[in-house]
Protein backbone atom coordinates (compact mmCIF):
# COMPACT_ATOMS: atom_id res chain seq x y z
CA UNK A 1 0.00 0.00 0.00
CA UNK A 2 1.43 3.30 -0.92
CA UNK A 3 -0.33 6.47 0.38
CA UNK A 4 0.32 9.98 -0.76
CA UNK A 5 0.22 12.24 2.16
CA UNK A 6 0.06 15.83 1.21
CA UNK A 7 0.94 18.64 3.34
CA UNK A 8 2.64 15.89 5.47
CA UNK A 9 4.51 18.44 7.29
CA UNK A 10 1.86 19.33 8.88
CA UNK A 11 1.10 18.28 13.01
CA UNK A 12 -1.62 15.35 11.60
CA UNK A 13 0.59 14.95 8.63
CA UNK A 14 3.91 14.44 10.94
CA UNK A 15 1.93 12.19 13.87
CA UNK A 16 0.67 9.79 11.08
CA UNK A 17 3.70 9.25 9.04
CA UNK A 18 5.64 8.48 12.10
CA UNK A 19 2.68 6.20 13.50
CA UNK A 20 3.32 4.40 10.29
CA UNK A 21 6.70 3.81 10.73
CA UNK A 22 6.80 2.35 14.12
CA UNK A 23 3.20 0.02 13.75
CA UNK A 24 2.63 -0.24 9.78
CA UNK A 25 6.30 -0.09 8.21
CA UNK A 26 4.85 -2.23 5.31
CA UNK A 27 2.65 0.60 4.04
CA UNK A 28 4.96 3.39 1.95
CA UNK A 29 4.42 6.56 3.21
CA UNK A 30 5.09 9.01 -0.04
CA UNK A 31 5.75 12.81 1.64
CA UNK A 32 4.17 15.47 -0.55
CA UNK A 33 5.16 18.73 0.55
CA UNK A 34 5.03 22.63 -1.41
CA UNK A 35 9.09 22.96 -1.05
CA UNK A 36 12.16 21.96 -0.01
CA UNK A 37 11.67 24.21 3.72
CA UNK A 38 8.61 21.47 4.44
CA UNK A 39 11.13 18.67 3.58
CA UNK A 40 14.03 19.70 5.84
CA UNK A 41 11.24 19.80 8.76
CA UNK A 42 10.46 16.21 7.99
CA UNK A 43 14.04 15.46 7.53
CA UNK A 44 14.79 16.59 10.88
CA UNK A 45 12.48 13.57 12.42
CA UNK A 46 13.94 11.08 9.99
CA UNK A 47 11.40 11.37 8.12
CA UNK A 48 12.95 11.04 4.44
CA UNK A 49 11.57 10.45 0.76
CA UNK A 50 9.37 13.57 0.36
CA UNK A 51 8.20 14.86 -3.17
CA UNK A 52 8.32 18.73 -4.01
CA UNK A 53 5.52 20.31 -5.72
CA UNK A 54 2.15 22.15 -6.06
CA UNK A 55 -1.06 19.69 -5.93
CA UNK A 56 -3.10 22.30 -7.20
CA UNK A 57 -1.62 21.74 -10.83
CA UNK A 58 -2.68 19.12 -12.72
CA UNK A 59 0.04 17.37 -14.28
CA UNK A 60 2.18 18.01 -11.56
CA UNK A 61 -0.45 16.15 -9.24
CA UNK A 62 -0.09 13.32 -11.47
CA UNK A 63 3.62 13.37 -11.54
CA UNK A 64 3.42 13.66 -7.50
CA UNK A 65 0.48 10.97 -7.31
CA UNK A 66 0.10 8.57 -10.30
CA UNK A 67 2.30 5.96 -8.54
CA UNK A 68 0.19 6.54 -5.80
CA UNK A 69 -2.87 3.50 -3.94
CA UNK A 70 -4.26 6.04 -1.62
CA UNK A 71 -3.81 10.08 -1.18
CA UNK A 72 -4.52 12.00 2.27
CA UNK A 73 -5.34 15.53 2.36
CA UNK A 74 -3.99 17.18 5.18
CA UNK A 75 -3.40 20.62 3.68
CA UNK A 76 -4.78 23.63 4.24
CA UNK A 77 -3.94 26.41 1.79
CA UNK A 78 -3.99 29.89 4.16
CA UNK A 79 -3.60 33.65 2.37
CA UNK A 80 -6.79 35.82 1.75
CA UNK A 81 -9.86 34.71 1.49
CA UNK A 82 -10.67 34.48 -1.95
CA UNK A 83 -7.33 33.00 -3.15
CA UNK A 84 -7.16 30.57 -0.12
CA UNK A 85 -10.42 29.20 -1.22
CA UNK A 86 -9.81 29.35 -4.92
CA UNK A 87 -6.07 27.70 -3.82
CA UNK A 88 -8.02 24.49 -1.89
CA UNK A 89 -10.32 24.22 -5.09
CA UNK A 90 -7.25 23.65 -6.81
CA UNK A 91 -5.71 20.96 -4.68
CA UNK A 92 -8.46 19.11 -5.13
CA UNK A 93 -9.00 19.89 -8.05
CA UNK A 94 -5.56 18.07 -8.98
CA UNK A 95 -6.21 14.92 -7.01
CA UNK A 96 -9.10 14.65 -9.03
CA UNK A 97 -7.25 14.78 -12.09
CA UNK A 98 -4.71 12.26 -11.10
CA UNK A 99 -6.94 9.75 -10.22
CA UNK A 100 -8.81 10.45 -13.96
CA UNK A 101 -5.36 10.41 -15.51
CA UNK A 102 -3.52 7.93 -13.41
CA UNK A 103 -5.98 5.45 -12.84
CA UNK A 104 -4.64 3.84 -9.44
CA UNK A 105 -5.70 6.05 -7.14
CA UNK A 106 -8.27 4.02 -5.34
CA UNK A 107 -9.48 6.08 -2.10
CA UNK A 108 -9.08 10.11 -1.33
CA UNK A 109 -9.58 11.55 2.47
CA UNK A 110 -10.21 15.16 2.14
CA UNK A 111 -9.73 16.38 6.15
CA UNK A 112 -12.16 18.41 7.08
CA UNK A 113 -12.94 19.68 10.80
CA UNK A 114 -16.25 19.36 13.16
CA UNK A 115 -15.32 22.92 13.23
CA UNK A 116 -18.47 22.88 10.04
CA UNK A 117 -21.01 22.47 12.94
CA UNK A 118 -20.75 24.95 14.94
CA UNK A 119 -17.77 26.25 17.70
CA UNK A 120 -20.40 25.16 19.66
CA UNK A 121 -22.62 22.08 18.93
CA UNK A 122 -25.58 20.58 20.83
CA UNK A 123 -29.60 20.23 19.44
CA UNK A 124 -30.30 23.99 19.91
CA UNK A 125 -28.18 25.12 17.26
CA UNK A 126 -30.08 22.99 14.32
CA UNK A 127 -26.71 22.29 13.08
CA UNK A 128 -27.09 18.63 11.67
CA UNK A 129 -24.64 15.61 10.44
CA UNK A 130 -26.37 16.58 7.08
CA UNK A 131 -26.79 20.28 6.98
CA UNK A 132 -23.86 21.81 9.07
CA UNK A 133 -24.07 25.18 10.09
CA UNK A 134 -20.78 26.90 10.64
CA UNK A 135 -20.69 30.32 12.14
CA UNK A 136 -16.78 30.92 11.40
CA UNK A 137 -15.33 32.00 8.22
CA UNK A 138 -12.85 28.62 8.50
CA UNK A 139 -16.01 26.29 9.28
CA UNK A 140 -17.75 27.74 6.14
CA UNK A 141 -14.51 27.49 3.84
CA UNK A 142 -14.16 23.70 5.32
CA UNK A 143 -17.53 23.27 4.16
CA UNK A 144 -16.80 24.26 1.03
CA UNK A 145 -14.35 22.09 0.44
CA UNK A 146 -16.39 19.31 1.38
CA UNK A 147 -19.20 20.02 -1.78
CA UNK A 148 -16.00 21.27 -3.51
CA UNK A 149 -14.20 17.16 -2.94
CA UNK A 150 -17.73 15.95 -3.88
CA UNK A 151 -18.52 17.72 -6.98
CA UNK A 152 -14.45 16.76 -8.19
CA UNK A 153 -15.04 13.48 -7.69
CA UNK A 154 -18.17 12.83 -9.01
CA UNK A 155 -18.32 10.06 -11.28
CA UNK A 156 -14.89 9.14 -10.45
CA UNK A 157 -13.97 4.98 -9.46
CA UNK A 158 -12.18 6.38 -6.62
CA UNK A 159 -13.97 6.62 -3.32
CA UNK A 160 -13.73 9.74 -1.56
CA UNK A 161 -13.75 10.10 2.45
CA UNK A 162 -14.75 12.97 4.03
CA UNK A 163 -12.91 13.30 7.58
CA UNK A 164 -13.89 15.97 9.81
CA UNK A 165 -11.28 15.93 12.37
CA UNK A 166 -11.96 16.37 15.86
CA UNK A 167 -9.35 17.80 18.31
CA UNK A 168 -5.89 16.00 17.85
CA UNK A 169 -3.76 15.43 20.55
CA UNK A 170 -0.46 13.44 21.10
CA UNK A 171 2.84 14.19 20.08
CA UNK A 172 3.40 17.04 17.79
CA UNK A 173 0.06 18.52 18.07
CA UNK A 174 -0.76 21.58 19.57
CA UNK A 175 -3.84 20.88 21.05
CA UNK A 176 -1.35 18.90 23.11
CA UNK A 177 0.96 21.83 23.53
CA UNK A 178 -2.13 23.79 24.83
CA UNK A 179 -3.59 21.41 26.97
CA UNK A 180 -0.01 20.27 28.90
CA UNK A 181 0.18 24.63 29.28
CA UNK A 182 -3.32 24.38 31.08
CA UNK A 183 -1.96 21.34 33.28
CA UNK A 184 1.33 23.20 34.14
CA UNK A 185 -0.44 26.42 35.08
CA UNK A 186 -3.31 25.07 37.10
CA UNK A 187 -5.28 28.31 35.05
CA UNK A 188 -8.44 26.74 33.97
CA UNK A 189 -11.63 24.39 35.54
CA UNK A 190 -13.07 22.07 33.80
CA UNK A 191 -16.77 22.62 33.18
CA UNK A 192 -19.25 19.92 34.36
CA UNK A 193 -16.09 18.25 35.65
CA UNK A 194 -14.88 17.39 31.96
CA UNK A 195 -17.55 14.57 31.97
CA UNK A 196 -18.71 16.06 28.08
CA UNK A 197 -17.55 14.22 25.18
CA UNK A 198 -14.60 16.04 24.00
CA UNK A 199 -15.21 15.41 19.79
CA UNK A 200 -11.10 14.35 20.38
CA UNK A 201 -9.00 11.98 19.22
CA UNK A 202 -5.25 10.83 19.58
CA UNK A 203 -3.24 10.98 16.50
CA UNK A 204 -1.97 7.08 16.61
CA UNK A 205 -5.93 6.58 16.87
CA UNK A 206 -6.20 8.66 13.69
CA UNK A 207 -3.61 6.49 11.84
CA UNK A 208 -4.67 3.21 12.79
CA UNK A 209 -8.23 3.95 11.62
CA UNK A 210 -7.24 5.42 8.57
CA UNK A 211 -5.45 2.22 7.47
CA UNK A 212 -7.92 0.86 8.29
CA UNK A 213 -10.15 2.39 6.35
CA UNK A 214 -8.17 1.90 3.60
CA UNK A 215 -8.32 -1.52 4.28
CA UNK A 216 -11.89 -1.89 4.13
CA UNK A 217 -12.46 0.22 1.18
CA UNK A 218 -16.73 1.10 2.16
CA UNK A 219 -18.51 3.42 -0.33
CA UNK A 220 -17.71 7.37 -0.56
CA UNK A 221 -18.92 8.46 2.73
CA UNK A 222 -18.75 11.57 5.41
CA UNK A 223 -17.38 10.95 8.96
CA UNK A 224 -16.11 12.62 12.06
CA UNK A 225 -12.56 11.62 13.10
CA UNK A 226 -13.27 11.39 16.99
CA UNK A 227 -13.22 8.83 19.10
CA UNK A 228 -16.94 8.90 20.36
CA UNK A 229 -18.66 10.45 23.76
CA UNK A 230 -16.30 7.74 25.97
CA UNK A 231 -13.39 10.46 25.55
CA UNK A 232 -14.66 12.99 27.46
CA UNK A 233 -12.63 15.94 28.40
CA UNK A 234 -11.61 14.77 31.89
CA UNK A 235 -10.27 11.50 30.40
CA UNK A 236 -8.27 13.78 27.71
CA UNK A 237 -7.04 16.13 30.26
CA UNK A 238 -6.49 13.44 33.54
CA UNK A 239 -4.09 11.38 29.92
CA UNK A 240 -1.92 14.40 29.75
CA UNK A 241 -1.51 14.95 33.54
CA UNK A 242 -0.38 11.00 34.27
CA UNK A 243 1.87 11.10 31.05
CA UNK A 244 4.04 14.81 32.50
CA UNK A 245 3.21 13.92 36.42
CA UNK A 246 1.64 17.27 36.29
CA UNK A 247 -1.70 17.97 38.57
CA UNK A 248 -5.38 16.87 37.33
CA UNK A 249 -7.25 20.26 36.38
CA UNK A 250 -10.11 20.94 38.55
CA UNK A 251 -13.78 20.60 38.00
CA UNK A 252 -16.55 23.34 37.84
CA UNK A 253 -20.06 22.27 39.90
CA UNK A 254 -22.98 21.52 37.90
CA UNK A 255 -24.78 24.81 38.41
CA UNK A 256 -21.42 27.11 37.53
CA UNK A 257 -20.96 25.29 34.32
CA UNK A 258 -24.82 25.75 33.24
CA UNK A 259 -24.69 28.99 33.72
CA UNK A 260 -21.32 29.36 31.75
CA UNK A 261 -22.70 27.43 28.99
CA UNK A 262 -25.88 29.38 28.73
CA UNK A 263 -23.94 32.48 28.17
CA UNK A 264 -21.41 30.64 25.91
CA UNK A 265 -24.40 29.83 23.78
CA UNK A 266 -26.04 32.85 23.95
CA UNK A 267 -22.55 34.47 22.69
CA UNK A 268 -22.40 32.56 19.98
CA UNK A 269 -26.50 32.82 18.83
CA UNK A 270 -26.18 37.00 18.97
CA UNK A 271 -27.42 38.48 15.92
CA UNK A 272 -24.05 39.92 14.20
CA UNK A 273 -25.77 43.47 14.49
CA UNK A 274 -26.05 43.37 18.13
CA UNK A 275 -22.26 41.26 18.79
CA UNK A 276 -21.10 44.18 16.09
CA UNK A 277 -22.06 46.73 18.60
CA UNK A 278 -20.93 45.38 21.51
CA UNK A 279 -17.65 44.68 20.22
CA UNK A 280 -17.42 48.10 18.82
CA UNK A 281 -17.72 49.76 22.40
CA UNK A 282 -15.27 46.71 24.11
CA UNK A 283 -12.96 47.91 21.10
CA UNK A 284 -13.14 51.61 22.24
CA UNK A 285 -12.61 51.09 25.69
CA UNK A 286 -9.51 48.49 24.89
CA UNK A 287 -7.91 51.36 22.45
CA UNK A 288 -6.63 48.06 20.45
CA UNK A 289 -7.05 47.58 17.18
CA UNK A 290 -6.98 43.39 17.94
CA UNK A 291 -10.19 43.93 19.29
CA UNK A 292 -11.51 44.55 16.03
CA UNK A 293 -9.43 41.82 14.45
CA UNK A 294 -10.70 39.00 17.04
CA UNK A 295 -13.87 40.28 16.69
CA UNK A 296 -16.20 36.87 15.27
CA UNK A 297 -18.95 39.85 14.32
CA UNK A 298 -16.50 41.92 12.76
CA UNK A 299 -14.31 39.20 10.90
CA UNK A 300 -16.83 37.85 8.41
CA UNK A 301 -17.33 41.23 7.36
CA UNK A 302 -14.09 41.90 6.70
CA UNK A 303 -13.77 38.74 4.83
CA UNK A 304 -16.82 39.50 3.06
CA UNK A 305 -15.17 42.79 1.91
CA UNK A 306 -11.62 41.19 1.16
CA UNK A 307 -13.46 38.76 -1.40
CA UNK A 308 -14.71 42.09 -3.23
CA UNK A 309 -11.06 43.97 -3.57
CA UNK A 310 -8.40 43.97 -6.14
CA UNK A 311 -5.48 41.26 -4.97
CA UNK A 312 -3.65 44.07 -4.92
CA UNK A 313 -5.46 45.96 -2.15
CA UNK A 314 -5.89 42.93 -0.28
CA UNK A 315 -2.11 42.77 -0.13
CA UNK A 316 -1.39 45.46 1.19
CA UNK A 317 -3.95 45.52 3.88
CA UNK A 318 -2.54 41.70 4.61
CA UNK A 319 0.62 43.03 4.69
CA UNK A 320 0.08 45.43 7.31
CA UNK A 321 -1.65 42.86 9.53
CA UNK A 322 0.57 40.12 8.96
CA UNK A 323 3.35 42.82 10.78
CA UNK A 324 1.30 43.43 13.97
CA UNK A 325 0.46 39.74 14.35
CA UNK A 326 4.00 39.16 14.54
CA UNK A 327 3.87 41.39 17.40
CA UNK A 328 0.67 39.82 18.59
CA UNK A 329 2.31 36.35 18.77
CA UNK A 330 5.04 37.12 20.64
CA UNK A 331 3.23 38.61 23.34
CA UNK A 332 1.23 35.33 23.88
CA UNK A 333 4.27 33.29 23.83
CA UNK A 334 4.05 33.79 27.76
CA UNK A 335 1.51 31.98 29.70
CA UNK A 336 -2.18 33.71 30.63
CA UNK A 337 -5.23 32.37 32.38
CA UNK A 338 -7.27 29.67 30.81
CA UNK A 339 -10.51 30.24 29.49
CA UNK A 340 -13.12 27.03 28.68
CA UNK A 341 -13.73 28.19 25.43
CA UNK A 342 -17.30 26.81 23.42
CA UNK A 343 -15.66 23.51 22.63
CA UNK A 344 -15.51 22.54 26.34
CA UNK A 345 -19.28 22.85 26.69
CA UNK A 346 -20.21 20.62 23.94
CA UNK A 347 -21.98 17.85 23.15
CA UNK A 348 -21.09 14.64 20.95
CA UNK A 349 -20.95 16.10 17.47
CA UNK A 350 -24.23 14.08 15.45
CA UNK A 351 -23.23 11.43 13.03
CA UNK A 352 -20.63 8.43 12.29
CA UNK A 353 -17.38 8.22 13.57
CA UNK A 354 -14.81 6.84 11.61
CA UNK A 355 -14.40 3.89 14.08
CA UNK A 356 -17.93 3.14 13.30
CA UNK A 357 -17.51 3.56 9.27
CA UNK A 358 -14.06 1.29 9.49
CA UNK A 359 -15.51 -0.95 12.22
CA UNK A 360 -11.76 -1.35 13.56
CA UNK A 361 -11.19 -1.78 17.26
CA UNK A 362 -7.17 -0.93 16.79
CA UNK A 363 -4.99 -1.63 20.17
CA UNK A 364 -2.06 0.29 21.66
CA UNK A 365 0.32 0.10 24.55
CA UNK A 366 -1.36 2.36 26.81
CA UNK A 367 2.97 2.82 28.57
CA UNK A 368 4.20 3.66 25.49
CA UNK A 369 1.58 6.53 24.69
CA UNK A 370 2.91 8.11 27.77
CA UNK A 371 6.46 7.82 27.72
CA UNK A 372 6.08 9.31 23.93
CA UNK A 373 4.16 12.52 25.21
CA UNK A 374 6.13 12.29 28.09
CA UNK A 375 9.33 13.09 26.19
CA UNK A 376 8.18 14.98 23.09
CA UNK A 377 6.50 17.16 25.71
CA UNK A 378 10.59 17.34 27.36
CA UNK A 379 11.93 17.90 24.47
CA UNK A 380 9.91 20.86 23.20
CA UNK A 381 8.35 22.81 26.04
CA UNK A 382 8.95 26.12 26.73
CA UNK A 383 10.28 27.02 29.75
CA UNK A 384 6.92 27.88 31.58
CA UNK A 385 5.92 24.62 31.20
CA UNK A 386 6.50 23.28 34.24
CA UNK A 387 4.59 22.16 37.11
CA UNK A 388 4.98 23.76 40.65
CA UNK A 389 7.69 22.19 42.84
CA UNK A 390 8.87 20.41 39.96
Amino acid sequence: MRIGLIGANGQVGTGFTLYCRRHAPEVEIVPIVRNRVGAVVLESLGISGSRIGSIDHPDTAVSLLGDCDFAINCAHAPGLPRASRRANEDIVGGVANAARVGGRLRGFVQMSSVIVYGMFYDLSTGSTFERPLPETNYGKDKLHIEDASRAAFQGLATRLYVVRLGHVYGPYQENSRGYLSVCASQTMQLPFDGQLASNAIHVDTLAAQLLALFGRLPEATTMNGVEGAQNTWRSVFDWHAEATGYPTLPGLDEATSLTLRRATLANLHRSPAVQLGRDIVAALRAAGKGVFVESQAIRPLATSALLRLPDSTAAVIKHHYTKWNVRRQAELLRPVPGQAGPAFFSHAVPGPTIGDVTRAEPSFDAAARLTDLRLWNQRSRPPFLTAAGR
